[in-house]
């Protein structure tokens, strides 16, 4: 069951154990791109949104923008002064690089291109059309790190690639940056978050360890620091920059990753990392299936998913009834943004209305994925439920 404070014994993201807090810095070589020469790392992806479009003098700019975003992406862009235009998103997050052909204008100086939930769009393809048009490709990765088309990882393939590292990764924040031209583009210059901002998400997130793993008493300890730092720093008006928004916070922009984060990020082991969530999707696509309709009904070779995402109606109460079983299930970027609203594409409403994301990370067992199954069967035999 979640917690008056919000934690899930089965969370969607991957938690921050007391064994990571302690590690040491683990013998193998870092993956990309937190080995890409001249890597910047941010707070959070979308502040190196907001950076890029700067260093590349995007403001008053076309930009070519899919029509399926989260929102925070869009934001940082148009904080920025960047022009918008939208190409589509077709059911099942799909691009059709013909779409994007035929937006590409005179005006247009860099296309923006979403990996959905770790896996690949179009990019091989918009890259050569990119390339032939003269324009920039950005590649967001904020839901692929680790995966790959091949031998090449996602982010490879643009001028420019953005990743969030503190939603597949047990991170308290994180993003990173890298440009193709390498260390000749220093685009950031940034400031450590505060210390009450990271120990307030560390705490959340040892919380939502400990309720995964069944330590009730630990949770209870948890769950009373998080509330007495809560108020002390109300008290003391120091600002916590969450990480768990869909928006953008142009005040924030310059803040840079915990030194925390740098340091987990050394004591990962990213082969296991990526094993254990691609072998959670398919565990969890074996035994819904003909129940569940999965967004992507395979896996392909080198995909590093995210999530689980399947389509459901009545979303809504599909979300809370998993919640009452104590299953994170999140609804897949609900939020019409108000510079594309409701009604602007059938297929983009379709999706915003039916997506939902079910936990498969790294830190799931076969007997909380088992719950996560007999969970989805139980409030599915009481909803109604897309199939097709």
């Amino acid at each position: 069951m979640p917690t008056p404070s919000g934690t899930y014994s089965i969370p969607i993201q991957p938690v921050l154990s007391p064994a990571l807090l302690m590690a040491s810095p683990h013998s193998k070589a870092l993956p990309f791109p937190l080995n890409a020469p001249g890597v910047q790392f941010t707070y959070l992806a979308r502040n190196a949104v907001y950076w890029l479009a700067h260093y590349w003098s995007l403001r008053e700019q076309e930009v070519l923008f899919p029509d399926f975003f989260n929102g925070a992406e869009l934001e940082a862009l148009l904080a920025a002064g960047v022009r918008i235009r939208f190409y589509p998103v077709h059911t099942g997050m799909r691009v059709d690089v013909q779409d994007i052909a035929d937006r590409i204008s005179p005006q247009t100086r860099a296309v923006f291109l979403i990996h959905y939930s770790g896996f690949p769009g179009p990019v091989e393809e918009v890259a050569a059309l990119c390339k032939e048009r003269g324009v920039r490709l950005i590649e967001n990765c904020a839901l692929a790190l680790l995966s790959c088309i091949g031998e090449r990882p996602l982010g490879s393939f643009g001028d420019a690639a953005v990743f969030c590292l503190h939603k597949p990764l047990p991170l308290p924040n994180g993003g990173a940056l890298i440009l193709r031209e390498g260390r000749n583009g220093k685009v950031l210059v940034s400031r450590d978050p505060s210390v009450a901002t990271v120990a307030g998400h560390v705490v959340r997130q040892l919380m939502s360890h400990f309720a995964l793993r069944g330590k009730s008493a630990s949770l209870r300890a948890a769950r009373v620091i998080h509330s007495l730092g809560q108020a002390f720093t109300g008290a003391a008006g120091v600002k916590r920059v969450s990480v768990c928004t869909s928006s953008f916070d142009v005040t924030s922009a310059n803040l840079g990753i915990s030194r925390l984060s740098l340091r987990v990020l050394t004591a990962l082991d990213y082969a296991e990392i990526a094993r254990r969530r691609r072998s959670n999707f398919q565990y969890l696509a074996e035994r819904l299936d003909g129940i569940v309709s999965p967004i992507f009904r395979e896996l392909p070779p080198g995909v590093c998913p995210l999530s689980f995402p399947i389509r459901v109606e009545n979303r809504a109460e599909v979300t809370e009834r998993l919640v009452q079983l104590g299953i994170e299930a999140v609804p897949l970027w609900a939020r019409h943004h108000p510079i594309l609203p409701e009604g602007s594409s059938p297929e983009v409403d379709d999706m915003r209305r039916t997506s939902l994301k079910l936990p498969c990370h790294q830190d799931l067992t076969n007997r909380e994925l088992d719950r996560v199954v007999e969970g989805v069967k139980l409030v599915l035999a009481g909803c109604e439920v897309l199939t097709h």
